[in-house]
């Protein structure tokens, strides 16, 4: 794949090895279907494969000669920074709920993809836009045409628009049971009650929201921070148009059997936010 740039031009696998990579992140980001999963991963290493090596030798062919290596020193600086940097915020990024958004389905897990999303998108267009202009041109060979670029642009712009639309519309929608569940145990797990309380009914018939809330946070944070478990939360089934269940289970390492729990989510409003009313093996 690293002969794509001299077959075609360097300029033109950069710029088109970005647009794969970032269209695929988008994917990442925003479907949750493991098929698309595997093959926005696949496309992702794809585009990398081809830009990465372009971009190296556009970075040489488009210095000169008494310079080049200073600015291969920068390039490779800013990229090892950038490096280290990510290796820094991401598990902070990762863990924190500052940028979690349950109305969009943006959780902290999920955030990554999001950044990464839009730092691509910006990459793409700054590669079209700007990587591809006379300059680069006159000393590597230009293969993008003004057609590409204005496609290219307006197409972003048009997912932005899109964007915003699907943001406005999902604001208007309660968060999906699944989602309140995954919150709600997440937060319990890491001893958040009053948080968790966001999710829950304060009581329900059998329910007492406040008491539960500290039961099952003594247990998750034993199975999750004690026994070293992940967990998963699977699609939710829904029981009417006002309750629905999504089975949690919690996976522990050594061979140790795995545990599932049912945590039960209601709507007590036709327009209302799903909440935590229940849970049962």
């Amino acid at each position: 794949l690293g002969h794509l740039g001299d077959r075609f031009g360097k300029t033109t696998a950069v710029c088109w090895g970005l647009c794969a990579s970032s269209i695929a992140m988008w994917i990442l980001a925003i479907f949750r279907s493991l098929y698309l999963a595997a093959t926005a991963g696949a496309l992702i290493g794809l585009g990398f494969t081809v830009a990465f090596p372009a971009w190296n030798a556009l970075v040489i062919s488009s210095t000169q000669a008494r310079r080049r290596g200073e600015v291969l020193g920068a390039v490779g600086f800013a990229q090892g920074l950038a490096a280290m940097a990510g290796t820094l915020i991401g598990p902070h990024v990762y863990t924190s709920d500052a940028l979690s958004f349950p109305k969009l389905g943006i959780v902290n897990y999920t955030v990554p993809f999001w950044i990464s999303a839009f730092l691509l998108s910006a990459g793409t267009i700054i590669a079209f836009t700007w990587v591809s202009n006379r300059r680069a041109a006159g000393v590597a060979g230009e293969h993008i045409t003004l057609r590409q670029r204005r496609m290219v642009v307006a197409g972003a712009a048009l997912g932005f628009v899109v964007l915003c639309a699907w943001i406005g519309w999902r604001y208007t929608m309660p968060v999906p049971p699944d989602r309140v569940a995954w919150v709600w145990v997440q937060q319990l797990a890491r001893g958040r009650v009053d948080k968790a309380m966001k999710y829950s009914l304060a009581s329900a018939p059998g329910w007492d929201g406040q008491a539960e809330a500290r039961r099952w946070s003594r247990r998750f944070r034993e199975w999750v921070y004690g026994r070293q478990a992940s967990y998963v939360v699977h699609p939710p089934r829904y029981q009417g148009g006002d309750r629905a269940t999504a089975l949690v289970r919690f996976n522990f390492p050594s061979g140790r059997p795995a545990r599932s729990e049912t945590v039960v989510v209601c709507k007590t409003k036709p327009r209302g936010d799903w909440k935590v009313c229940g849970i049962r093996p």
